[in-house]
């Protein structure tokens, strides 16, 4: 099914996690590695956040995480729709897949004019109000 590489636990690029491919680690986290996957018989990209530790404090934790951003419907909130196993028992959420560049990505490009600061601002807070 898939593989990880015995220093990281990574799971390999190109392998499966059920009907889930792999294609690239998009970020990580101290608990937790994101990455890109698609289901090739939906036509479907998603991310797959998957822990990196399988004891039962963090695992309680990501499907709380789980269970509050799926029980919200909101632009400004990432959607939860499932929750998978890896074959070593690790527990992962399959979330929206987001295409774009994040807030740390469009700031590389300098300053955002005042207008833009203010948009974005505000779509944080509504995500958090919701």
């Amino acid at each position: 099914m898939y593989a990880l590489s015995p220093r990281n636990m990574s799971i390999e690029i190109g392998s499966t996690i059920g009907s889930w491919r792999v294609e690239s680690e998009l970020g990580r986290g101290a608990m937790a590695v994101v990455y890109r996957v698609s289901n090739a018989e939906l036509g479907l990209t998603r991310a797959l956040k998957v822990l990196e530790r399988t004891d039962t404090d963090t695992e309680a934790r990501l499907l709380a995480e789980g269970r509050a951003q799926a029980s919200i419907v909101h632009d400004n909130i990432i959607a939860v729709s499932d929750v998978l196993r890896t074959d070593s028992g690790r527990v992962a959420l399959l979330m929206e897949w987001v295409d774009g560049r994040d807030l740390g990505e469009l700031l590389k490009d300098g300053p955002l004019p005042e207008d833009r600061v203010l948009e974005v601002f505000r779509q944080i807070i509504a995500g958090v109000e919701a």
